[in-house]
């Protein structure tokens, strides 16, 4: 299929790493509520990261040093990607 054009941004080397340590993972609110291994929080995501729950809503700048990190409904991780 022709992309007309556009040239995605290349996401950084790493993207395949947090993908590796964050798809499938629950995320709680904070290190008090981590019930298992499964678990992460924002202190394990880097500095400039974003959560985004299900209708969340967000910029549409894209920054490739920014980390998102997308949830289902039961906030468990379910993508991963720069921008």
């Amino acid at each position: 299929m022709d992309n007309i054009g556009i040239t995605l941004p290349k996401q950084p080397e790493d993207i395949n790493q947090w993908k590796s340590k964050l798809i499938g993972k629950a995320f709680v609110d904070n290190k008090d509520m981590l019930t298992m291994s499964a678990s992460i929080t924002k202190d394990d995501l880097p500095s400039n990261s974003r959560v985004l729950p299900p209708g969340a809503f967000k910029t549409c700048d894209y920054r490739t040093d920014r980390l998102n990190v997308v949830l289902d409904d039961t906030n468990t991780v379910t993508g991963v990607y720069y921008g």
